[in-house]
């Protein structure tokens, strides 16, 4: 594509724009179903757990869940830094 003037380029730094906004907006919807599936595996993890006839809490349980946890709090955080670049590019703030 030739830069021919201003208006050009100009035109070319917006489709630039408008792409990474996109871009943005699909990894911020597919990090919001994360806590969906966390809380679905948790919930299916348990009732397998409750069918199977075992009750007692063991070290690995504990281990499961703090690994769905903290996999969740990490996507959030990631989600809520996308977010703010998105609202830069938006917004220029």
């Amino acid at each position: 594509m030739e830069l021919n003037s201003i208006d050009d380029v100009n035109a070319l730094v917006e489709i630039q724009k408008i792409a990474q906004v996109q871009r943005l907006e699909k990894k911020i919807r597919q990090l919001g179903y994360l806590p969906l599936v966390t809380f679905v595996g948790i919930i299916v993890f348990y009732i397998l757990r409750v069918f199977s006839g075992y009750f007692d809490v063991r070290l690995g349980d504990v281990i499961f869940i703090g690994l769905m946890i903290g996999g969740n709090c990490q996507s959030n955080v990631l989600r809520m830094d996308l977010i703010r670049e998105l609202f830069k590019l938006q917004y220029g703030k």
